[in-house]
């Protein structure tokens, strides 16, 4: 616990929301934490919830050791984790495909060629747009919420909005001391220029101006320590995102200490983002269909609304109904930067009305973190420890979204930054993950496609399998638990496993309207091309271009101002992220072009998969541009069989005879899912790892490193409040100067100290 802190149970009986369902307001087994910093959390005795919501007792011991269990993943953090470009891989999977003596690994006599892809569309005011009618329509007006916030603050302090302290400037110092520690928010505040400013204030003679007076009572802060200070960040008005706190009771498997589930409720963080009037010019409410003909054979897709879902969604709502697209995004992230093993496995929200351009600016704080799902150590046998954290997470995930599925069906009347009221549908439109979590969240088995019934074995085929529906899954569960009792986790994984399932026998989805398995696992151009092009078309390369030959090479080219010069080679890097990616992919192709071990045949499969590359991150799409996606996907798939021919598709035990890839497999994902849901740049997990900068990391490191995640919920609470009336403060001076005070994003983030870059 933090210095000071009292050893006292604060937990308190969650409000009932008056526009929760019935189902909400039985949940009688949840806590809303009132200040985490006083609280001993292995001191509770409470009552244990499961997946369902019923109450039982939890027979687990009280220890407080935390030794996490690690998540088998087939990708290493992306951002932060080491790659060596040295040995190769033989496989990324358990086994080989057998081999196909009938397979053609000669170059086609035919192959399709790619003409020059043409730019992204023009500016969308060109087009001929069709709007849904009748969708988002206004069901009443009231106040909106900063009103209200306005009128409370005021009321307690007289024309000052940033009561319980005195002013802005002094709101503007709580808001930098926050992010600190308390002792060193105390050592701070003990410097001894700190003190002889406030010394100051009461020394003044009387032959100064009343300017520097008012300068100098104002140095005079309205607290002293602090403990103090974050006594008054709580009188600050709520944000009504409580943090909850439930002990869940595991379904299977036994820990070594109980599990606890941090959460926010999903209906209260869309209504927080609904609210906020920085967003009102970036919301949009209905389907739209962009054309760029008068024909209306050329369509255009970039936002959401976009894309053919929204539509087809909107179609099966009442009339009158506002469509919620709900983007969830999860990802692990560790605490501890040089040493321990401290992790958190957060769960962020945010919802699709907000435009993708303005939604992914990390300042613009358009994400919600909503949840920290447990990371127990498991007691059980070491082969069944994956299994057991699969269904605990679909079983925390079951009760973090349980509010989504009223919601889902008969919805919620919301109201926006300026008062207007809709009914709203909340469902579930993406889930921003890398592959590990992907198979996890769709129960796919290991090294089987996410998002497609593909097995192990037909994972490079050219042509895509049929999607992995939801009816498709909960048939084949249905089909195993059948067979096998799902207590048995071992014999239930074994047969899962046969019909390309993983050990998850109740699915966190299985309850949520119009849940699209195929839809809501998005293509990933972090994990799913640029860890593709690293892992495998740049180990072929290296194969072809031996190291020293590539290094000179690449070292070779003239330094160009906005362009990375990789000025000793690429062979001694040992830490890669994206951009180091981004910068070579830019150059790679006219670099190798003319060695020794690069023919024709390997230039136009390459050409082809940068082609894919490039064309899969454009901001806009239309017909014409999906159809050269499309034609370089099958340039490369048609030629890339001479990487075996030539020996450069290897293993440990040399060549592979097999394309079995799940990444490449999922190159199939792109084409479809921009027609349904825009584009593809909007569901990249760079938002979550850019959010784990922002939020998580900033959070441990104000803890005192016992019982953490509390306080790192208290932290986010005291930043959400301090950000909710600085914004309060900016909507007033916009209303007192529109023309002044307007409110244009900024990519500078106090957290990180530096400027972010728009994802």
């Amino acid at each position: 616990m933090l210095e000071g802190a009292e050893i006292n149970p604060a937990f308190e009986q969650a409000p009932v929301d008056p526009e929760a369902s019935g189902d909400d307001q039985n949940n009688s087994h949840t806590w809303t934490i009132n200040e985490p910093d006083t609280l001993a959390l292995m001191d509770l005795d409470k009552t244990s919830v499961d997946g369902t919501g019923s109450s039982a007792t939890s027979n687990s011991s009280d220890s407080e050791e935390e030794n996490l269990e690690s998540y088998t993943e087939l990708d290493d953090e992306f951002d932060t984790g080491a790659m060596s470009l040295g040995p190769y891989e033989e496989s990324d999977y358990e086994s080989e495909p057998d081999f196909d003596e009938n397979f053609d690994f000669s170059v086609p006599e035919e192959v399709v060629t790619l003409e020059d892809h043409p730019p992204p569309p023009d500016d969308e005011d060109l087009d001929d747009i069709e709007t849904f009618e009748g969708a988002g329509k206004v069901i009443k007006k009231g106040s909106s919420h900063f009103e209200e916030i306005l009128r409370g603050q005021q009321e307690k302090s007289t024309g000052n909005t940033y009561f319980p302290f005195r002013d802005e400037d002094e709101f503007r110092l709580v808001h930098w001391l926050n992010e600190l520690p308390m002792s060193k928010i105390d050592s701070f505040l003990g410097l001894r220029i700190v003190r002889l400013i406030l010394i100051s204030a009461h020394s003044f003679n009387s032959h100064q101006t009343d300017v520097v007076r008012q300068s100098q009572r104002n140095c005079n802060l309205s607290f002293g320590s602090a403990s103090n200070m974050r006594d008054r960040i709580q009188q600050l008005p709520e944000t009504r995102m409580p943090w909850k706190f439930t002990r869940v009771k595991l379904r299977s498997g036994t820990t070594s200490s109980p599990v606890y589930l941090c959460y926010r409720d999903p209906v209260a963080a869309v209504r927080s983002l609904l609210d906020r009037p920085l967003l009102k010019e970036h919301l949009e409410f209905q389907p739209t269909r962009h054309w760029k003909d008068r024909e209306a054979l050329n369509r255009r897709y970039s936002e959401i609304f976009s894309g053919d879902w929204a539509w087809e969604i909107q179609g099966s709502l009442p009339p009158g109904a506002t469509l919620i697209p709900i983007l969830l995004g999860s990802d692990k992230a560790h605490l501890t930067e040089y040493s321990g093993d401290k992790s958190a496995w957060p769960l962020y929200l945010s919802i699709g009305n907000i435009r993708a351009r303005i939604c992914n600016k990390p300042s613009m704080k358009c994400w919600v973190l909503i949840a920290y799902i447990p990371i127990p150590t498991f007691k059980d046998p070491k082969p069944q420890h994956t299994a057991l954290q699969h269904r605990l997470f679909h079983q925390c995930l079951a009760i973090v979204l349980h509010s989504l599925q009223n919601a889902g069906t008969k919805g919620k009347y919301l109201r926006d930054s300026v008062g207007d009221y809709r009914h709203c549908f909340l469902r579930v439109a993406a889930y921003l993950a890398d592959y590990p979590e992907q198979i996890l969240i769709n129960a796919a088995a290991y090294s089987n496609s996410p998002v497609t019934t593909a097995g192990y074995h037909d994972l490079g085929r050219s042509n895509p399998f049929p999607r992995r529906t939801k009816e498709w899954i909960l048939g084949r569960i249905a089909q195993v638990c059948d067979e096998v009792d799902p207590d048995d986790v071992e014999a239930y994984q074994a047969a899962a496993k046969l019909v390309g399932l993983n050990a998850v026998d109740r699915p966190f989805w299985s309850e949520l309207p119009g849940y699209r398995p195929d839809l809501v696992i998005c293509p990933d151009n972090l994990h799913g091309l640029f860890r593709f092009w690293r892992d495998h078309i740049l180990q072929w390369v290296q194969y072809l271009v031996k190291g020293p030959e590539l290094d000179r090479r690449v070292a070779a080219l003239q330094p160009i101002v906005g362009i990375r010069h990789f000025s000793n080679g690429i062979n001694h890097l040992s830490q890669w992220t994206g951009r180091e990616d981004r910068e070579l992919q830019r150059v790679l192709l006219a670099v190798i072009d003319g060695a020794s071990g690069i023919n024709a045949t390997v230039m136009q499969c390459l050409r082809g998969f940068h082609d894919f590359l490039y064309l899969a991150q454009y901001r806009s799409h239309s017909t014409s541009t999906l159809k050269y996606l499309d034609q370089a996907l099958t340039l490369f798939h048609s030629l890339k069989g001479t990487f075996i021919t030539n020996g450069a598709r290897r293993g440990k035990k040399g060549t592979l005879k097999h394309f079995c890839i799940p990444k490449l497999s999922n190159l199939h994902m792109w084409h479809y899912h921009i027609s349904r849901m825009g584009e593809s740049t909007q569901f990249s997990t760079e938002i979550t790892e850019t959010c784990h900068q922002i939020m998580i990391k900033p959070a441990y490191k104000a803890t005192n490193r016992r019982n953490f995640f509390v306080q790192m919920c208290a932290f986010m609470n005291r930043i959400d409040s301090l950000a909710l009336i600085d914004e309060v403060g900016k909507w007033c001076k916009q209303r007192e100067d529109p023309g002044s005070m307007l409110p244009q994003p900024s990519n500078f983030h106090p957290s990180s100290g530096k400027r972010q870059n728009c994802v």
